[in-house]
């Protein structure tokens, strides 16, 4: 199916009327497993196939990662533990006959942009606590308790309660998490240690914005997490109508800064030329003061900007 355009398939002939040959995108294929025929009504990608995108941390897959795969997701938003993480898998390429750059790994990140640190700090607070509702926070821990909590009060402390086993399954919930003790204990720890409640603690492990800052101060540690071997890149995530914009911009000042590759061709390595920022209109008077991304441009300011109302 994916050799199924011949190259002059595509024609957009303006003069003759012609948009597709006809018999663009036929096809039919008899093999041991099945039998297909038809048309395909996709053209093809610059790649020429579809991109191979993998997610999975057990061993298995980061050796398909290694050997197939073209893009790999990742969860690791921890520097330490994304360097190790990225250094195990791009070590196994080699065995494929395949070097570092073949593979993109990409973990899922946020951003919380504001004029100030201190303002994006307040921001990242407000929306995290948005996003790890009273009820959010007791179901992630019926994940790893395995239990039904819902009698316990997410301001309080954790359960004294242990953990049911790693075999068992609470109704309603599917079983994602493996050494259920080991995570409540460490959980329990680190509430200890920082006095924190059920709700408190969830946002501590799971619900903080990965970078959170003035835009300057973002850019920078995007650019340092990559260019440490940190990732390759970041699927940026958006986390609430705010965050979804100070992603968006967070996006445009790494491929400013940084050169970036479409998402429709081959990754391009990290000496890309840089992206050209287009200018925004003059800033009016009181407005926002200028972004980082460019000398001379200016960020226009947006109904999520809080001094907006």
């Amino acid at each position: 199916m994916w050799d199924s355009w011949s190259a002059g398939a595509l024609r957009a002939d303006a003069a003759s009327g012609e948009f597709i040959a006809a018999d663009a995108g036929r096809f039919a294929h008899r093999g041991r497993h099945f039998d297909i025929s038809g048309r395909f009504t996709t053209p093809p990608g610059p790649q020429g196939h579809p991109v191979i995108i993998q997610s999975g941390e057990s061993d298995a897959g980061r050796e398909f990662a290694a050997s197939d795969a073209e893009v790999v997701f990742s969860k690791h938003n921890r520097i330490d533990v994304a360097r190790e993480f990225y250094r195990d898998v791009k070590r196994r390429l080699a065995t494929y006959g395949r070097s570092p750059d073949d593979l993109l790994i990409l973990p899922t990140a946020n951003a919380v942009v504001a004029d100030t640190d201190e303002e994006a700090a307040a921001y990242a607070e407000e929306i995290s606590r948005e996003l790890v509702s009273p009820q959010t926070a007791i179901a992630h821990l019926e994940a790893v308790w395995g239990r039904d909590l819902s009698a316990y009060d997410p301001d309080g402390p954790l359960p004294g309660i242990e953990p049911e086993g790693d075999a068992h399954l609470l109704k309603g919930h599917s079983v994602f998490r493996k050494d259920r003790a080991e995570t409540a204990r460490q959980w329990r720890e680190l509430a200890e240690e920082r006095n924190l409640s059920i709700r408190e603690l969830v946002i501590e492990v799971g619900g903080r914005q990965t970078f959170v800052g003035s835009p300057q101060t973002v850019a920078d540690a995007i650019d340092g997490y990559v260019q440490s071997d940190g990732a390759d890149g970041f699927v940026l995530v958006p986390t609430s109508r705010r965050a979804a914009w100070t992603t968006s911009w967070t996006g445009w000042c790494r491929s400013s800064r940084r050169g970036a590759s479409t998402a429709t061709t081959t990754p391009a390595p990290r000496s890309a030329t840089t992206w050209a920022w287009p200018p925004h209109p003059a800033r009016p008077p009181g407005a926002a003061p200028a972004g980082p991304c460019a000398p001379g441009t200016t960020r226009r300011r947006t109904p999520y900007d809080r001094h907006d109302g």
